[in-house]
């Protein structure tokens, strides 16, 4: 990948003065995170004129340096706000050679959205470049996201089934969450949840790849999460009734996943927007 540093440099003079350019100026912050991480996965020259079109106008912000445990390699970090947006573009030194990596942030009432481009070393494809992490208090945004990853499989329809119940606060027992698996945990364990000092009971449940975790409060045998994984494709999942330990609390679901390009990130936003 060609070097980056310099478009980053000049970023805050093109900024303010503006260019021509064949690219045009992105709508939103989502919009520019597609426009230039597409060009960096399709391996296209980025030139600093077409950063500068792309994010003429957006508020930016110079951010700290971070360094690396050894303090040898740093990264400059590059902040762009509007709203409820934010992009960072992070420039990485590493072996003297320049790598850029992108984070756009979505926060709203119902909804927090990261998403994160990180291009591999060797600027070969890799599906461990692209992840996207969603949370919300809403369930609908959790099952478009969940129905979209996943393949269909015994336990993610059972995932998806227990996730309403958790969600609907229904007084569901084991044994019927056993029924809706279609099997018995291979694991019971007593806890206390380090988040909210509630004793709990953890059941595991796993088939091939896929694994099932369900949490129950033991005071009053109260259904209190369910969460997935997947280990083939790097799938978590995961829905919290925190209204059960907390009445000022929300209902808590989160999805994090890694994907096979830009272009699929661009699918499960638009999908979380419809």
């Amino acid at each position: 990948m060609k070097k980056i540093s310099i478009i980053l440099a000049s970023l805050i003079c093109i900024l303010s003065v503006g260019c021509s350019d064949t690219a045009t100026n992105a709508d939103s912050l989502q919009d520019a995170y597609f426009k230039i991480g597409q060009k960096l996965e399709d391996k296209k020259e980025l030139t600093k004129d077409e950063v500068g079109t792309i994010l003429n106008g957006y508020k930016y912000k110079k951010g700290e340096e971070v360094k690396d445990e050894s303090n040898e390699y740093s990264s400059k970090l590059h902040e762009f706000t509007s709203n409820n947006e934010r992009l960072t573009i992070s420039d990485s030194e590493y072996d003297h050679e320049s790598m850029i990596e992108l984070t756009y942030e979505l926060k709203d009432n119902e909804k927090e959205v990261i998403a994160l481009f990180a291009p591999s070393e060797d600027n070969t494809s890799s599906n461990m470049s692209t992840a996207l992490n969603v949370s919300s208090s809403d369930i609908k945004y959790h099952e478009k996201i969940s129905n979209i990853l996943s393949k269909s499989s015994t336990f993610k329809d059972s995932y998806n089934d227990i996730a309403k119940k958790v969600a609907s606060d229904s007084n569901t027992s084991i044994d019927d969450i056993k029924k809706i698996i279609g099997s018995e945990p291979l694991v019971e364990e007593d806890k206390v949840n380090k988040n909210t000092n509630v004793k709990t009971t953890q059941y595991g449940f796993k088939e091939g790849s896929e694994i099932i975790y369900i949490e129950y409060i033991k005071e009053g045998n109260r259904l209190y999460s369910v969460s997935y994984a997947n280990e083939e494709n790097f799938v978590i999942k995961s829905v919290i009734n925190k209204r059960l330990t907390d009445k000022n609390e929300k209902l808590y679901t989160n999805i994090f996943t890694y994907v096979d390009s830009i272009n699929t990130q661009k699918i499960l936003l638009n999908e979380m927007i419809k």
